[in-house]
């Protein structure tokens, strides 16, 4: 999947679910052209954020409505994760209303891993480059 930045700041965009955000909440993006590829979907409440990332960018979960999708496919080999009745992912639901993960396999199956995305940890971070450039390459048969 491949989104374009529509809105760069919370405060241009209509009225829509806010979680964690408020008017003044700027995610640093760019209308200059630049694409995003979605690695990831989480879904929280009424509203989907996506793991999304470029390759000079890390990569971090962005709520949808700041993007316009100009490339809808779904890469093979994407799972589900139902975080209300998993207890590794649990806690999402708990704390911040996730309900469901859906993206590439290690980040729905291994909590650990998905952690370390959030965290930034060096490891968890190299395995998603590795696995984003797979994905890029099967969709595109280019790196985003």
């Amino acid at each position: 999947m491949i989104i374009d930045v529509k809105y760069t700041t919370v405060a241009q965009v209509p009225a829509m679910p806010r979680i964690r955000e408020n008017e003044r909440t700027d995610y640093g993006l760019r209308r200059d052209g630049t694409e995003y590829g979605v690695y990831g979907m989480m879904f929280i409440q009424n509203r989907v954020d996506y793991l999304a990332c470029r390759t000079e960018d890390l990569p971090r979960f962005l709520p949808s409505w700041l993007f316009d999708v100009r490339d809808s496919s779904l890469p093979s080999g994407w799972k589900i994760c139902n975080v209300v009745y998993d207890k590794g992912y649990f806690p999402l639901y708990e704390k911040f209303g996730v309900s469901c993960l859906v993206g590439y396999e290690e980040l729905v199956t291994n909590p650990i891993h998905y952690e370390g995305i959030i965290d930034l940890e060096e490891d968890d971070l190299r395995k998603f480059f590795r696995i984003k450039n797979q994905i890029d390459l099967e969709l595109y048969g280019r790196v985003i």
